[in-house]
């Protein structure tokens, strides 16, 4: 009985066009989801795609494999946080369509710069961090782009770890809205 319970919830999110991303972005769980909304924008593109976040995070290259990905597409992409949104997740949560992004009220999420990673050689480190700059300027833009948050306030917010309530994410235009239930979301959507 449990398999078929488990068979028909994910009926229910690939009717309604949901995908549940609660993992760290690794190459496995970024091709799922990529797959997963090339799947549902061939179906119908008009309708909206709902994705929940509730993330630790992950590499900067996943987020931005999906970044552009939600960016291909015509769809609708609504962002959900449940839990967390930390790091990569939260410029995932960001991403969605403005107007169609929402936190639960007990959620939270983490904003701070990239990791470099960097070891080897001298040589090697010096051209990894180069790259490492280019990218934390490409996130900071994308940031800027998507949120509430100004260009000579985003090196703060990224310096360290900066945890938002709901509330804050809001404020700072990550999110539109801090939600209570499912009516809160899908009476905005065009699912």
């Amino acid at each position: 009985m449990a398999v078929k319970n488990e068979v028909d919830s994910l009926d229910v999110f690939r009717k309604n066009r949901i995908i549940y991303f609660n993992g760290i972005f690794s190459e496995n769980e970024v091709r799922e989801l990529i797959k997963k909304l090339f799947e549902f924008e061939l179906k119908n593109p008009k309708k909206d795609i709902v994705i929940f976040v509730d993330t630790t995070g992950g590499s900067v290259d996943g987020f931005l494999t999906i970044h552009d990905a939600i960016n291909m597409i015509t769809s609708d992409v609504a962002t959900v946080c449940i839990g967390k949104a930390m790091s990569a997740g939260m410029l995932l949560l960001m991403s969605g369509k403005k107007g169609k992004r929402f936190m639960t009220k007990n959620s939270r999420v983490l904003i701070h710069e990239i990791s470099s990673g960097t070891i080897g050689k001298l040589s090697e480190m010096d051209i990894n961090i180069k790259e490492v700059q280019r990218m934390q300027k490409v996130i900071e833009n994308i940031i800027i782009d998507c949120t509430n948050i100004k260009s000579d306030e985003i090196r703060d917010f990224m310096s360290k770890n900066t945890y938002c309530d709901a509330e804050r994410t809001k404020e700072l235009g990550i999110v539109d809205y801090v939600i209570e239930s499912y009516e809160d979301i899908f009476g905005k959507l065009n699912i």
